[in-house]
């Protein structure tokens, strides 16, 4: 059975954070380091308004502090719907959440074949498939 990749995450910041640019501390790298030193309101307002503006790795970022419940009561509704937002860019990882999320059952009943489908379009964005495909789930 697939273990979720939520828990193999451990306390490290959101790994899309690790590949943003490292040339200037922006917004997302600032809030990657608030979100290490424990400060998730700092974070949450670091984030918010790129999610909102259509940044996708903000909305995965904000995705995964719903779902761990940092700084924020645990929402998986809310970690569901930044996640759906991020994998309509072309997130992998915000895909493989969504995985996670119906392999686990957390905030929908568990289902294996979801859990599966997702995993395969992260599986096909990182080899290649355009995101306008992922746009095409459920």
């Amino acid at each position: 059975m697939h273990k979720p990749a939520m828990t193999l995450l451990g306390g490290s910041l959101l790994l899309c954070l690790l590949i943003a640019p490292m040339a200037s501390a922006g917004p997302l790298e600032e809030a990657a380091a608030a979100y290490d030193r424990e400060e998730y309101g700092t974070a949450l307002q670091l984030l918010r308004p790129l999610a909102e503006g259509g940044d996708p790795r903000a909305q995965y970022s904000l995705g995964n502090i719903y779902i761990r419940g940092n700084g924020v009561p645990q929402d998986y509704a809310e970690a569901m719907r930044w996640y759906r937002m991020a994998a309509e860019q072309g997130s992998s990882p915000a895909l493989t959440s969504l995985g996670d999320m119906y392999d686990a059952g957390q905030g929908v009943p568990r289902d294996y074949a979801e859990a599966m489908k997702w995993y395969d379009m992260a599986a096909e964005l990182r080899e290649g498939a355009t995101p306008p495909k992922v746009r095409k789930a459920k």
